[in-house]
Order: C-alpha cells, then structure tokens, then sequence
C-alpha cells in the first residue's frame, strides 16, 4: 500500500491496512492474495500488479536484492535471489531449472496451483523480468514467461506488455525463461567487494529456526533483515507486519518491549556478532547496521559496551 501511494491515486481509506482486518503478526498468502484483489478492485486497475512492480523503488527487498545487483553474472544474480529468498517470505520457493538450452528462474508456492494469485503473479514475473533488464542491459528480454493462475486477458496483449515473444498461463508456477547462454552476461554494475559483505551478512540473517511467537518475534525477525542500508521506522515495520503503528505499539507495550527497544537490541547484537566473527570493516559494519555514518555506530557501542567498536574487537583478539 506505501509503495503505490507515492505513484498511485489510492484512497486514504485504503492507506491502512487495518481496512483488511490484518491483524495478524504476519500475512498469509491467502491475505496477501485478498489484499491484491481489493486494492486492484478499488482502483479499478486490471493490470495493478504489473503498475506495482514498475512503481517500486531500487533497494526495496534490502539485502537480497542488493546481492543480487553486486553479483558478478546473471547467472550469479539469480543464485542470490534463490539462496536469500527466505529473508523476504519463507511461504514461497524460488527455484533454477536448466531445460535443454534454456534456464528457468521459477517461483511457485507449494500446495497452491495459482501460486499467489493474479495480481500478485503478475507483479512477480514483472519485478524480476525488470530487475534483470537493469541488471543486464535493454536488450536482456525473457525467451518466455510462464504464469501459476489462468489469464483471463488475451494472451497476446500480456505478452506485447511485457515484451516476450510467449505467455503461457495455468502452469501452476511463475517462471521466466532465458536463454542458457544469458545467465553468463555480466551485471553492468556488479561489485565484488560489496557483494562478498552482504553474502556474509545475508548468510548471517537465514534463519535456523522459526522466528519467536508473538508480535516482539515477528518484528525482531522482520527489522533483522531490513537493517541493511537504514533503520526501519515503527510505521515500517507495522506495515510489514500487517497493522497500524498504532496497533503494533500497544502489542509490544503488552509484551514488555517497545519498536525502538528491539531496534537497539538487535543493532547491539548485530554489531557484536559481526564484530567478532567478521572481518568487515567498521564502515561496513556501519552499513549494515542501518547507520547513516560509523559516528553513530561509535556512539551507540559506547553505550552498550563503555569502549570503541575497534578497542573491544583488538580484545577479543589478544
């Protein structure tokens, strides 16, 4: 909803996610689905999820999406999208399939033939059809794309849109297909150094178990992984969640903790993990943590820790 309201006429009415009765630490795909399809009926857009994904800003799925542009190949990139995914939502699966001289970068959600629905369908091939246009240049165009639901628009009218010679539709999955030889194109702007942080961090942030219950274990889940780049604010993570801020204030009041509590501890954590079992430099680290300069990262380990980010990490070593 945040993302279309700064390039979409939405409806205040619409701007709160509380209009849909979310309020559920985390959404399930049959809601997202739901969300999709009333947002599209309110503004009366048949082709909403396809506007979505043109409207989303660069950097918006944080650490996966930024490995994925640091990545030195195509072929790379896809890896990361397919390696981090579950940073973003473990009900999906991402997967590659090498189909005679074709790969096929497939998304698809177990247990649902029509994945996550049309509008969301739609805006995942678009997303990621976009992404690989930035990553590869102009001319890096799908061979084919496949869609999960049944299209009820022509065929050849979704194709012309998103520029592909053949749309299929009821496939049960997602997928774009490319030529094999594709994935071996350089990503014009691919960073090795940066890419080698955020793979640390991002193997860092996969989880090992399920995240805590509760409204506290949810957004301590969430703002782990939204960290990258700058810190989350409480309206941010209220809207991951499913809620109001309002809502989401009260919820951790009950639980004894607050959005900025998590925020430090996690941030405090975070640092001294990295700190320890690293080698990132203090910038990076910085980065990391959603810092906007490593004064602040300093301040804040002062407080946690009564020492310098650099002193405490030499005394571990000795």
């Amino acid at each position: 909803v945040t993302a279309l309201a700064a390039a979409l006429a939405i409806p205040d009415a619409l701007r709160d996610p509380a209009a849909w009765s979310m309020d559920r630490p985390a959404l399930p795909i049959d809601r997202v689905v739901t969300l999709m399809e009333r947002l599209a009926e309110a503004l009366e857009d048949p082709r909403f999820g396809e506007r979505l994904a043109a409207s989303l800003p660069r950097g918006v799925y944080g650490v996966v999406e930024l490995a994925a542009r640091a990545a030195p190949s195509l072929g790379a990139a896809a890896e990361r999208l397919v390696r981090y995914q579950r940073l973003i939502n473990d009900a999906v699966v991402y997967g590659i399939e090498r189909r005679g001289d074709t790969i096929e970068l497939v998304h698809h959600v177990p247990g649902r033939p029509d994945a996550v629905g049309r509008h969301a369908n739609l805006f995942t091939v678009s997303l990621l059809a976009r992404l690989f246009r930035e990553l590869g240049g102009d001319a890096m165009r799908p061979a084919a794309i496949e869609l999960a639901h049944r299209e009820p628009a022509p065929l050849s009218a979704l194709a012309e849109r998103l520029d592909v010679p053949r749309v299929r539709h009821g496939a049960g999955r997602n997928a774009l297909v490319y030529p094999a030889a594709a994935m071996e194109r350089p990503v014009q702007a691919a960073d090795p150094a940066l890419l080698a942080v955020l793979d640390d961090y991002a193997t860092l942030l996969l989880p090992e178990e399920a995240p805590a219950p509760g409204w506290s274990g949810r957004a301590r889940a969430w703002l782990r992984g939204a960290l990258a780049g700058g810190a989350p604010s409480l309206a941010d993570t209220a809207r991951q969640l499913g809620t109001t801020a309002r809502n989401l204030q009260r919820q951790l009041a009950s639980e004894g903790t607050s959005h900025s509590e998590l925020l430090e501890g996690l941030r405090e954590a975070e640092a001294r993990r990295l700190l320890a079992d690293t080698e990132l430099s203090l910038g990076e680290v910085t980065f990391l943590l959603g810092y906007s300069h490593p004064r602040a990262l300093v301040r804040a380990f002062g407080r946690w820790t009564g020492e310098s980010p650099q002193r405490w990490r030499s005394a571990l070593r000795v």
